[in-house]
């Protein structure tokens, strides 16, 4: 049954808290503004989860104040808004996958869609 991956992948998601997102590239974090993988685990690469509906979620990265967000066909760093919301996805793996809500063949992860969440 899927309730065993959410509450292994969605334990984490709940409004305030804050967690790292590892798929196999690495930890999704902030450089210069823009996003992208990074091997260790610093401030950078700490999101703040905002609930954004049932199964909805925005991500606010807490050093750089950025949130994820769709722009055509690829997530990047900006302010809030309609744009910033993600539908959550259980994989059978452990993994979630983040869908854009408003293009929902986009996904949170750069190349590999299947994140992995840590607390921090």
């Amino acid at each position: 049954s899927s309730g065993i991956n959410a509450e292994y992948g969605g334990a984490l998601l709940y409004e305030g808290s804050v967690l790292l997102m590892k798929n196999k590239l690495g930890y999704l974090s902030v450089s210069g503004g823009k996003l992208e993988t990074t091997g260790s685990v610093n401030k950078d690469a700490e999101w703040r989860v905002t609930s954004s509906g049932f199964m909805v979620f925005s991500f606010g990265n807490v050093k750089n104040g950025g949130f994820l967000k769709v722009d055509k066909s690829a997530v990047v760093l900006g302010p809030p808004g309609n744009d910033a919301c993600f539908s959550v996805r259980f994989n059978p793996n452990g993994s979630v996958s983040f869908a854009a809500t408003a293009n929902e063949s986009v996904f949170i992860g750069i190349k590999d869609p299947e994140m992995f969440l840590e607390m921090v």
